[in-house]
């Protein structure tokens, strides 16, 4: 989704599959941009494995069931 989306559509939370300190290439350059950053601290990023993002399956549950918690945290 193009930065500008995400900063004009102001999401709750980002969900990302883990936490970046620097760019790795042009896809992940959008994750550390300083808009993002600013308006989405850690606080307000959730992090899924990627394992449990790939397909549906056995591992939907656990999915799930993390972004229930995560979403309770963040009062929703």
């Amino acid at each position: 989704m193009p930065l500008e989306k995400i900063i004009a559509h102001r999401p709750d939370a980002l969900l990302l599959t883990r936490e970046l300190a620097a760019a790795e290439d042009q896809g992940s350059a959008l994750l550390v941009h300083p808009a993002l950053v600013k308006l989405y601290p850690p606080g307000r990023r959730i992090y899924l494995p990627e394992r449990l993002t790939v397909c549906g399956g056995p591992m939907l549950a656990e999915a799930i069931d993390r972004l229930a918690a995560e979403a309770e945290r963040l009062g929703r």
